[in-house]
């Protein structure tokens, strides 16, 4: 039961920072496509 409980935190844990990595990818990526779309107009 203890090990459940454990093995929960650290993948709540993991999501939590996997998310933020999405995040600033994303923004990165949302960046990059608008400096790429400015320079073509």
């Amino acid at each position: 039961m203890l090990n459940n409980v454990v093995v929960d935190d650290t993948d709540k844990l993991i999501l939590e920072l996997l998310q933020e990595d999405a995040k600033i990818i994303i923004r990165e990526i949302a960046e990059k496509t608008e400096k790429s779309s400015y320079s073509k107009t």
